[in-house]
């Protein structure tokens, strides 16, 4: 909800022959003095705005969390511009405990958020030390994680915020539960999609975003969604809607013999 397009580094070198464009999201990085209304068609439609500028052809769209979201919107609008959907723990309807309204979810993902992105950080060091607590990063502390954390701050010391705009990120999470943008996408679905899930929540939690049982080889329908289409996955291996080019399943993996790596272009949140 609240990332950049510094979240991408690690895919960048593992796909060293690969290129990839990857904007920050309206209301987010340095795309956050761009104003509302937000929300997923209008992601989609600034995702297209931005493969038009720069591509020819259409292209691989890999999304996280909402950047999933975002691209199967983005699939549904604009179908001329993607050629496949790598959909990486997000994208499909969210699985919400019985009797969640919209507010509900709303609440449970903003809170957290929230009041990190109303506070003031007195120095990057200080802003790293609040993520190097985070259970995602406090064992795993790399350069580039420092680098897509002091990415995150806008202003000058001692007055530093985080970029994200809240309005932004609210108006953008109340429409993941049940916006009629994304179940349109998710019923219309017309193009290759594969789904990655995280086998644990944020927190490191046991109980993921999405359960491992979720999707099946020839199952038809999405969860909650009316969709006849529905990509499958578990963290082990892929199940595909259609069967997709074998030159993009490979482009997916490594390592790659030097020289051999196909060049698609990936689009990526």
């Amino acid at each position: 909800m609240t990332a950049s397009h510094k979240a991408w580094p690690y895919l960048a070198e593992a796909l060293p022959g690969v290129r990839i464009i990857a904007p920050d999201l309206r209301g987010r990085g340095r795309s956050n003095t761009l104003p509302g209304p937000y929300g997923m068609p209008t992601h989609g439609e600034d995702l297209a705005a931005v493969l038009g500028a720069l591509t020819t052809g259409p292209v691989v769209v890999v999304g996280h969390s909402m950047g999933a979201f975002a691209a199967v919107v983005l699939a549904n609008l604009f179908p001329e511009r993607v050629r496949s959907l790598v959909l990486v723990d997000g994208g499909l309807p969210l699985q919400v405990p019985a009797g969640f309204s919209d507010e509900d979810v709303v609440a449970a993902v903003l809170g957290p958020a929230a009041e990190r992105l109303n506070s003031t950080f007195p120095s990057r060091e200080v802003y790293r030390f609040f993520w190097r607590q985070h259970p995602a990063f406090s064992g795993d502390w790399t350069p580039l994680v420092e680098d897509y954390v002091d990415y995150d701050l806008t202003g000058e010391e001692p007055e530093l915020k985080p970029a994200t705009r809240y309005e932004a990120m609210a108006e953008d999470t109340a429409e993941l539960h049940g916006g009629a943008s994304r179940l349109k996408a998710l019923d219309e679905l017309a193009v290759d999609a594969q789904v990655l899930r995280a086998p644990r929540c944020l927190l490191n939690e046991p109980a993921a975003l999405y359960a491992p049982a979720i999707w099946r080889p020839g199952r038809r329908n999405c969860p909650r969604s009316g969709s006849g289409r529905c990509p499958t996955s578990t963290t082990t291996q892929s199940w595909w809607a259609r069967p997709a080019p074998a030159r993009w399943r490979r482009a997916c993996r490594k390592p790659w013999p030097s020289g051999r790596r196909p060049t698609p272009e990936f689009l990526s949140r």
